[in-house]
């Protein structure tokens, strides 16, 4: 990435899904939002840049799955940042990383309206449930440019004066102002190791705070499920008028063979019913929103496991389960639509109560992203 003024808008920028994830269970979301090295410069794939490396080395450390959502784009202010994060459905995720602060140091903005900017940003940041973290992206791009000129260097001591001014309004605050290593190429160019190095920075700084958060989430209730919402984004989708989808099938049927039960299905839940659009094995049926597990499975915050519905309080006496030969154990993950409604999950069910284990998890969440993927294409190219 050219450290110039202009250099860098000539440079290519990921093309994919603004969305990565790294395998494992009981997943932790995170929000990466901002400009400069968020935006991924150099390189084609998020996968390749901030986004997914800080996937991949904070699922190292918490050995965790993880789901990092990236809302970027090249000229994002601090006050775009604040409209942007204010509008934002926070209550998805367990933390976010706020990359700001290259357009105000190519500006020269003066330092007394940087301070008011950002007391306004941290202050937001504070007030809002996930704890956030906060990298003056500048002050390391700035550092790398090889024999710089006055401006160059007046844009680098404003980025320093930035980040002293970050940690001061931080100060007493659920804001955690985060620092990487400065990357010096003598061509002024950032590629994919830098962005590996820098998420290798990053990522040790976020795992309290992430761990803090599974804690809290592992038992609860997601949250308020706006139903217009996710009921309109159901609508967008298309996939009730879909008679059979063969890419939903082949994940469907891969899921019953690796996990070996009687039935594999996905479902979409509508106002009050659940459709199967793909089974393979034993067809479940339809059933109406109230009766099913489907639904719950939408409003947990984790993968929900019955392993035996017999038993369990919630569906023992529900007329399906008391039926000679119906299914004893369910495992569902929820899919969601391209701006992250609960539409639908993928279930496994099986005549048998049975453990789930933790790999168990990590592999049916790792389908039902696949299922969301191929959903979202669809959703994206209809």
């Amino acid at each position: 990435m050219k450290y110039s003024g202009n250099g860098w808008r000539q440079l290519p920028t990921p093309l994919d899904s603004p969305s990565v994830h790294s395998d494992g269970p009981n997943a932790d979301r995170v929000l990466l939002m901002g400009s400069g090295i968020a935006v991924g410069f150099g390189v084609l794939s998020h996968d390749l840049a901030l986004g997914g490396n800080l996937a991949r080395r904070l699922a190292e450390s918490t050995e965790r799955g993880v789901n990092v959502d990236i809302a970027a784009k090249s000229e994002m202010s601090i006050v775009d940042a604040v409209e942007m994060y204010s509008r934002a459905d926070l209550t998805r995720y367990d933390t976010s990383l706020l990359v700001l602060g290259d357009i105000e140091a190519l500006q020269l903005l003066p330092v007394k309206s940087f301070r008011s900017q950002v007391r306004n940003l941290v202050r937001l940041l504070d007030s809002c449930a996930p704890h956030a973290f906060v990298l003056m992206g500048m002050a390391v791009a700035s550092a790398g440019i090889p024999n710089p000129s006055a401006y160059a260097r007046a844009v680098a001591e404003r980025a320093r004066d930035f980040v002293i001014i970050l940690i001061e309004e931080c100060e007493g605050l659920r804001v955690t102002p985060i620092t990487v290593p400065i990357v010096k190429h003598g061509d002024g160019v950032v590629n994919r190791e830098d962005y590996l190095g820098w998420a290798s920075s990053i990522a040790p700084q976020m795992v309290s705070a992430l761990n803090a958060s599974a804690c809290r989430r592992m038992s609860a209730i997601h949250g308020p499920i706006n139903e217009d919402a996710r009921l309109a984004a159901l609508r967008d989708m298309g996939v009730l008028n879909d008679i059979r989808n063969p890419r939903f099938d082949d994940v469907v049927e891969m899921a019953r063979n690796l996990f070996g039960t009687d039935t594999a299905a996905l479902s979409f839940i509508d106002t009050d019913r659940v459709w199967i659009k793909s089974f393979a094995g034993i067809n479940p049926g339809q059933l109406s929103r109230s009766e099913g597990v489907c639904s719950l499975t939408i409003q947990r915050s984790e993968l929900l496991v019955i392993e035996d519905l017999s038993v369990d309080p919630r569906f023992r006496d529900r007329s399906w389960v008391r039926r000679i030969g119906s299914p004893r154990f369910y495992a569902g993950y929820w899919i969601e639509s391209v701006d992250g409604q609960r539409v639908g999950a993928l279930c496994l069910l099986d005549s048998k109560p049975r453990k789930f284990s933790e790999r168990d998890h990590a592999l049916l969440r790792k389908l039902a992203l696949r299922i969301q993927a191929i959903a979202g294409d669809r959703e994206r190219h209809p």
